[in-house]
């Protein structure tokens, strides 16, 4: 599963969730950027 995310100060987030086959968790940040940073 994936989870994303939009904080206060402008940063999208995106976290991959996953389950393996002996019940333990991980988490790990797919990718992040801020959105308020101008682009030429």
């Amino acid at each position: 599963a994936s989870v994303s995310v939009i904080t206060y100060n402008g940063y999208f987030v995106e976290y991959i969730f996953s389950i393996n086959n002996c019940c333990e968790s991980t988490w790990t940040l797919d990718r992040e950027f801020n959105l308020l940073t101008k682009r030429a």
